[in-house]
């Protein structure tokens, strides 16, 4: 059996669990149109589409590189082949353009976010994704929250299963720290500055909390994903909501910073903040990979009742969950943790037992393997 794992783009520095997955399952072969952040992501196994050619020219030619290359590949196989694309959309459009190879292999379909969520507010997706009912064999959700979603526009439920997102968890050191109320406190948010993130709330809570406890500390990570209007926007309403906190002298702008400086600011934070928004349009969520890495290194989470995150989160067992937009409660119960060491303990101690046990990358890519075999 060959897996082969289809892409747009390798790899935006927001989708570096889609590099753990790959490495879990033995470099398996990955095809795309754009190569990018290569110093961060490299990888053996990768056929990126060739272009001399400018704008949507150059486009054009990519993508009749790319799938004459996939359908040339696929047609020549003896061996039992698996397509496995990620995203829904780029699913769809895989489905298109791979017809003339089907019967050569079984197609399974990821759903992660956005694709099962803003998508689904379209006539036109919703249709597109229905028909895809009867050709594709797998699709995979990150929860419960995401199947319901797609049985709901007409997807057979015996093809969609529940897979999770991993973390390589021997790569993060766990070490809580217990809040001490006599010394600094501190706070992280990281995630790129998308409205579904919830930042604004976040800061609120934290300032919040500041009139209680002036001991504490905010390091926001991440930045605008482009420099579009949109995300500039977004990025001036965060900057002035912390110039009018009071505790804006405690806060502060990181950046987005490579994987290790990552990890070691949240690996030294108390708390992670991740209250999570549906947005206007609908857009959502699926179970953000901080949230995972923060569980795995004893840091505590706050987070929302937002899409599958409490698929993650057990609220109150081993993070701590409030609702969409409620920041005055988000800020009652990190003083509530504040001031409960015991129960801080607890809750990180059940947080790294579920990411070792349900998010664990080498269980995932084990169970990854276990699908693409139960296809045959």
């Amino acid at each position: 059996m060959k897996p082969i794992q289809l892409l747009d783009t390798f790899l935006p520095i927001t989708e570096n669990w889609l590099f753990d997955l790959f490495i879990s399952i033995n470099f398996p072969d990955v095809y795309g149109t754009k190569r990018t952040n290569g110093n961060l992501f490299p990888y053996k196994n990768l056929r990126i589409s060739p272009s001399n050619m400018p704008s949507v020219f150059g486009k054009i030619q990519k993508n009749i590189h790319y799938y004459y290359t996939l359908n040339k590949e696929i047609g020549s196989s003896k061996e039992k082949l698996i397509v496995h694309s990620h995203f829904g959309n780029k699913g769809y459009k895989d489905s298109l353009f791979l017809k003339l190879s089907k019967k050569k292999f079984k197609h399974v379909i990821s759903f992660y976010g956005y694709d099962a969520s803003i998508l689904l507010n379209s006539t036109k997706w919703v249709s597109r994704f229905r028909k895809l009912s009867n050709s594709v064999d797998k699709f995979l959700v990150l929860g419960p929250n995401m199947k319901n979603k797609l049985i709901d526009i007409g997807i057979d439920e015996s093809k969609i299963e529940i897979f999770h997102l991993g973390v390589v968890v021997d790569r993060l050191n766990y070490k809580p720290i217990i809040p001490n109320k006599d010394k600094k406190i501190k706070f992280v948010i990281s995630s790129s500055f998308n409205r579904k993130k919830g930042i604004p709330d976040a800061i609120k809570a934290y300032n919040q909390v500041f009139k209680t406890f002036k001991n504490i500390e905010l390091d926001i990570i991440g930045d605008i994903p482009t420099q579009s209007e949109e995300y500039l926007n977004i990025k001036k309403e965060i900057m002035n909501l912390v110039n009018k906190c009071e505790s804006k002298e405690t806060i502060n702008f990181c950046g987005f910073l490579p994987y290790e400086e990552l990890t070691e600011k949240i690996e030294e934070a108390h708390f992670l903040l991740h209250p999570s928004i549906t947005e206007a349009n609908g857009n959502q969520e699926g179970t953000p990979i901080t949230i995972l890495n923060s569980m795995a290194m004893g840091t505590l989470v706050l987070s929302t009742n937002h899409s599958d995150i409490p698929e993650i989160i057990d609220n109150q067992k081993d993070g701590v969950l409030v609702d969409e937009q409620d920041y005055n409660a988000l800020a009652e119960e990190i003083i509530k943790v504040i001031n409960d060491t015991k129960k801080y303990e607890t809750i990180v101690i059940n947080g790294r037992k579920k990411i070792e046990r349900d998010f664990n990358i080498r269980i995932q890519g084990e169970k990854l393997i276990s699908i693409y075999e139960s296809l045959f």
